[in-house]
């Protein structure tokens, strides 16, 4: 049976990554702050995709903090076996000042420092990091770093239960999926790669290698334009291709469940989509046409169980999507049979790869 995608994982950065902790201290005006740590697009992310994490901290009280500063461990995987201890670069921070990485007993830790923060706003900080490549390519639950808030009131200890929001910080533990894996796929996008080729690599894919054992592949290509802000610096992306279990389409081809959430969210249960409209999505869908009853057709392609349209020559693309083309690819002599708009090029004789390209301006699962 195919491991559920990200599910456990998921669910514990529901618990752990996503809270938000009240934290009462020793003087009751100063001592009340709303501090949350969370990894995006989740505490999964594919060998050669970054990972975000995202820390708010909110001054509660009565009264003013002052050097506040966020700390985390810079992310890294620990010693085991054949891997040796690696750690994640930065990439890119919404830090409003110079960051620092200070030494530490339990090792590097990457600081951000805001200064004063008075009752009421909420401080919002965004860092980006590309994991290590892992010796075995894959690992679980291997990215470790933990994420907390402190403030000096003229006592100079950042152990101090009473500095510290949380007291212990916030640990995450992030698996690291392989790249090119077959069941999924997980980043954190900061920028858009278009498919001008349905063959490329995109912002995220799954094993573009299809065959009976890797029936369905799926690439996701952003809008050119982000919907990013001084914030958030980019989005949740995530592929989970799961069997069809009784939805439309052809019960061969696994669905195909993309996520792209809104900005500065995880790819968790209850996560409001990405909206890019009037911009969309390209999605590239592959599949196995060697598992197909002989001489089938692809005809059709179904967004959240609903047959999309054929895309207009000109003009807006229909709200919930519409297809750009299907297309036989035959691995014999490398021709093509494409059906688009309702038009067959080539008849399809058997064998090869089918290849159909969508457009939305949202996300959601995909059969066809």
């Amino acid at each position: 049976m195919r491991p559920g995608w990200g599910r456990l994982a998921l669910l514990c950065f529901a618990v752990l990554g996503a809270i938000a902790v009240l934290v009462p201290g020793g003087s009751a005006g100063n001592r009340a702050a709303d501090a949350s740590f969370a990894a995006l697009p989740g505490l999964e992310v594919s060998a050669g995709q970054s990972i975000a994490y995202r820390a708010t901290f909110t001054n509660t009280g009565k009264s003013m903090f002052t050097h506040v500063i966020f700390r985390m461990r810079v992310p890294f995987v620990p010693a085991s076996g054949s891997q040796p201890y690696a750690e994640a670069q930065l990439v890119q921070s919404t830090c409003p000042s110079t960051p620092a990485v200070v030494t530490t007993a339990n090792g590097p830790e990457w600081t951000c420092d805001f200064g004063k923060l008075r009752p009421g706003p909420q401080l919002v900080l965004t860092t980006v990091w590309a994991p290590p490549t892992p010796a075995s390519g894959a690992c679980d639950s291997c990215l470790q770093t933990t994420g907390r808030w402190t403030i000096n009131e003229g006592v100079n200890d950042t152990t101090d239960v009473n500095d510290a929001f949380p007291a212990g910080g916030v640990s995450l533990a992030a698996t690291i999926l392989a790249a090119g894996s077959t069941t999924g796929a997980a980043g954190y996008a900061t920028n858009a790669v278009q498919c001008s080729d349905p063959l490329g690599q995109g912002n995220l894919t799954t094993n573009q290698d299809v065959d009976e054992d890797n029936v369905t592949s799926t690439t996701i290509c952003l809008p050119s334009q982000l919907p990013i802000d001084s914030f958030d610096l980019g989005l949740s992306t995530t592929i989970d291709e799961k069997a069809n279990a009784g939805g439309p389409g052809h019960s061969q081809f696994d669905t195909s469940v993309v996520c792209i959430a809104a900005l500065g969210q995880a790819c968790e249960n209850g996560y409001t989509p990405a909206d890019f409209s009037p911009n969309v999505v390209t999605i590239v869908l592959r599949g196995d046409a060697d598992v197909l009853p002989k001489h089938t057709h692809i005809t059709a392609v179904y967004h959240d169980g609903v047959q999309l349209p054929w895309c207009p020559a000109s003009g807006p693309i229909p709200a919930s999507g519409c297809v750009v083309s299907i297309t036989l690819v035959h691995e014999s002599s490398w021709q093509t049979a494409s059906l688009l708009g309702e038009g067959w090029s080539h008849p399809h004789h058997g064998g090869g790869v089918w290849v159909a390209v969508v457009k939305s301006s949202t996300n959601g699962f995909y059969n066809w």
